[in-house]
């Protein structure tokens, strides 16, 4: 029994919203693995800022920076830089892509809330 407790703990520990690392490898992944439908879900808050319409208009410009950069090959988390804000932070990520000799470098805004991590999507 306490074994079970303790994959549960684990288990939801691991969740893709748990902390700002594992939120922004998990959207980069889904990017990579081209669920851009999922990535976009992981904004904060999205469907309160942007329409359905909206939405396929994001994931159409995913596609286009795939097409541009080349398929994600690396995701590494770099930083995860919080602020004064406990439910605030930044999170630096290195992307590798098929047609960079360079790795790119993205930052992302990241808001918890209901404990869990989102992309604070700024329009």
């Amino acid at each position: 029994m306490l074994l079970l407790a303790a994959a549960i703990c684990l288990f939801a520990a691991c969740t893709p919203q748990s902390s700002p690392r594992q939120l922004a490898k998990t959207f980069w992944t889904d990017v990579q693995q081209e669920k851009y439908s999922e990535a976009v879900s992981l904004y904060y808050n999205i469907d309160e800022f942007i329409s359905e319409d909206g939405k396929e208009a994001l994931v159409a410009l995913m596609k286009v920076d795939a097409a541009l950069y080349g398929k994600i090959t690396k995701v590494k988390v770099l930083s995860v830089d919080k602020s004064d804000e406990p439910d605030r932070a930044v999170v630096t990520v290195e992307l590798t892509t098929e047609n960079r000799p360079q790795p790119r470098v993205e930052t992302m805004d990241v808001v918890k809330s209901n404990g869990k991590w989102y992309i604070d999507f700024n329009i």
